[in-house]
């Protein structure tokens, strides 16, 4: 989604907070997604994370003090999501706007199916044996 698109669809949400922008190195990043049907741990270095995707898209009314998740005056130490979250990328890195602007996704935003697999490669080796060649425009 263009940086254009990403503010049109935030003027038009109900409340501008579901769109919320991370802000984080566009090239050097790491972020851990909560596992489907698993319950997640809430420590001070993903409550934030954790409360913004309770809040956002299930439903809870929480907040977040001294890196611990309230939902009134219960703590809450572990969550298990209703649905899976996904990150995703643009496929133009340094223009678009994708989860590294707006955040994981859950399931139920997520609109069509992809079709083709456009480049596949594994990331465990070499740049020049990395190409699955059998996968690269392949039809889903």
């Amino acid at each position: 989604m263009s940086r254009y698109d990403y503010f049109r669809v935030k003027n038009l949400l109900a409340s501008p907070d579901l769109l919320q922008e991370v802000n984080l190195d566009r090239n050097n990043f790491r972020v851990v997604l909560p596992l489907f049907g698993e319950a997640t741990s809430v420590n001070a270095e993903n409550a934030s994370f954790i409360a913004r995707l309770m809040s956002a898209y299930e439903g809870r009314d929480v907040e977040v003090r001294d890196g611990r998740i309230y939902d009134g005056e219960t703590e809450i130490v572990s969550y298990r999501f209703a649905q899976p979250y996904y990150w995703v990328l643009a496929d133009n890195r340094e223009m678009g706007t994708d989860s590294r602007s707006f955040g994981a996704l859950p399931h139920s935003h997520l609109v069509g199916k992809g079709s083709r697999v456009w480049l596949s490669f594994d990331s465990g080796k070499p740049f020049y044996k990395a190409f699955r060649i059998d996968r690269i425009f392949k039809v889903l």
